[in-house]
């Protein structure tokens, strides 16, 4: 097991629905802000309002995963517009039953368990990804948790889980 803390921030690639959200809200704003002339205050407060609205889908779609791995246990936090974190988990590593590639057979074979779901991942398919199966601290229940560690983190994440568990 890796002594130490590892840490990695992977950014989350905003869904395509919201560049429709984003393009939509500039057109309003610079539709509200020419009819300021006939509209007189009601169109500066519906401007006002148009460009908050917007920079609010600006920030919101702004979002990373901090991922934090300490003696065996793996903290994520989600950090939306680069002031808000919120604690994901904390999962324990050493309980893992499966360390594996996405789109592994281990995995696949896994994949239609019912359980709770966590997805960390970057919000895109990358080769990266993987799953792991383990338990959550919190709960001490059986979780299915989708990351995209780095090469340090995923050398973290073999350490500290039993042999015969990790198939990357």
């Amino acid at each position: 097991m890796i002594e130490g803390t590892v840490e990695q921030i992977v950014k989350v690639t905003a869904p395509r629905i919201s560049i429709f959200y984003r393009i939509v809200l500039v057109i309003a704003c610079l539709i509200a802000a020419t009819t300021i002339v006939q509209t007189g205050w009601l169109g500066v407060i519906v401007l006002v309002v148009f460009v908050l609205f917007t920079v609010f889908v600006f920030e919101y779609y702004n979002a990373e995963y901090e991922y934090t791995y300490v003696d065996g246990s793996l903290t994520i936090d989600k950090i939306m517009a680069k002031s808000v974190r919120k604690n994901v988990g904390s999962f324990d590593l050493t309980r893992a039953t499966l360390v594996a590639g996405v789109n592994s057979q281990e995995a696949l074979g896994k994949a239609r368990q019912q359980l709770r779901t966590y997805n960390c991942s970057s919000g895109v398919d990358d080769p990266g990804d993987i799953v792991i199966y383990t338990y959550d601290n919190d709960s001490n229940e059986l979780i299915r948790l989708f990351m995209l560690p780095n090469d340090a983190m995923k050398e973290a994440i073999i350490s500290s889980v039993s042999k015969g568990v990790s198939y990357l």
